[in-house]
């Protein structure tokens, strides 16, 4: 028997805050690039940043 399981994104409650992190790596020794951005519940977006760095490997970046 199959079961219908309905997934999706629920909001977080009021007074937090959420920090979205990501990272890109070209590869080729060239700069890779990162970024982080914090939003509230209300999903405004509050601070964030974006940066090119030197790594080695995709890993680092997402460190």
């Amino acid at each position: 028997m199959k079961e219908t399981i309905y997934i999706g994104w629920k909001n977080f409650p009021e007074g937090w805050i959420k920090l979205n992190s990501d990272g890109v790596y070209k590869g080729s020794g060239e700069y890779s690039g990162c970024g982080d951005l914090f939003h509230n519940y209300e999903v405004r977006w509050l601070k964030g940043y974006i940066r090119k760095i030197r790594v080695r490997d995709a890993l680092h970046v997402e460190i």
